[in-house]
């Protein structure tokens, strides 16, 4: 069919059948302020499937052999999709807001979902790519969401970006990462996750105002972050926190498994938590004022 034939059925309720093969050779480009309705019926797009300058557009039970681009919108509702794209499963430029994909599978070669854009929802879906998501937009959230990575599970180099109740699964436990939170990350979370297997589970790096708390992993480790809290994580390895200013890190426990899990600190200013300091330890006289809450110059 043509492009246009195919989206002509697509906008009726049951104009496609479950379980039927349709294939577009060229791009199939999907209007603003319409529903389409796939029925689960698979659609083939060798040019992939393009929102652009569209607004209110929703894709609904599709499983698209190809690559979902949106560009220049807002609005966009990606409900109950099967992408199996190609180098990238689902690709949002920056311009783009408003995006929500839920209850999806999201499949790709390299990166599942790629985003530049702002206030992006992914929640109750599966990634399955070497790397899970890459951000450089603002609020970008992850939500109750299986992420089975071969390298990467997240990576945000964004503001407001959240990984909440996730299950990440990374294959090459020794060279991958979980959660990568790199230089331009503020503002952002890692909360309720559990982060199976890989070394390198949650690294923050270089971030402002940035929380790792209550994650079920290997390690946490920060390096050169300012306001950084690391409170009530489960960890099975290592926590390592260097040069970060304004770092709070309590409650922080380890597995009970007989092996030695390191505590490994560094060139950290203005800190506290029990994971920092004796909470036990006591002056003499007066009070202890390395417990005490310090005062920021800057604020």
């Amino acid at each position: 069919k043509t492009a246009a034939e195919l989206l002509a059925l697509l906008e009726k309720k049951d104009g496609v059948k479950a379980g039927e093969v349709y294939r577009v050779t060229g791009t199939l480009t999907l209007s603003s302020d319409t529903t389409y309705y796939g029925n689960m019926a698979v659609i083939i797009a060798e040019g992939g499937v393009v929102i652009k300058d569209a607004s209110g557009t929703t894709l609904k039970e599709t499983i698209i052999k190809g690559s979902v681009t949106v560009n220049n919108s807002s609005e966009i509702n990606l409900y109950k999709v099967d992408i199996k794209g190609g180098a990238t499963g689902i690709s949002i430029y920056d311009k783009s807001e408003n995006i929500s994909i839920s209850n999806s599978i999201v499949s790709a070669d390299d990166t599942a979902i790629s985003s530049k854009g702002a206030i992006v929802s992914v929640y109750q879906s599966k990634l399955v790519a070497k790397t899970g998501v890459v951000s450089s937009g603002t609020d970008f959230t992850v939500q109750s969401t299986i992420v089975d990575a071969v390298l990467c599970g997240m990576k945000s180099s964004g503001r407001y970006f959240i990984s909440r109740n996730n299950t990440i699964t990374v294959s090459d436990t020794k060279n991958g990462i979980g959660i990568d939170m790199i230089k331009g990350s503020y503002n952002s979370m890692a909360a309720l996750n559990v982060i199976n297997d890989v070394q390198e589970s949650v690294k923050v790096t270089d971030g402002i105002n940035c929380v790792v708390v209550l994650n079920r992993a290997i390690s946490v480790r920060g390096f050169n972050n300012k306001y950084f809290y690391v409170v009530n994580n489960r960890l099975g390895g290592e926590l390592e926190l260097k040069n970060n200013d304004r770092l709070i890190a309590d409650y922080n426990t380890f597995s009970d498994d007989g092996r030695v899990h390191p505590t490994i600190l560094d060139g950290n200013t203005n800190f506290n938590g029990d994971n920092l300091h004796d909470v036990n330890a006591r002056l003499e006289y007066g009070a202890n004022e390395e417990l005490l809450p310090h005062n920021d110059p800057e604020q």
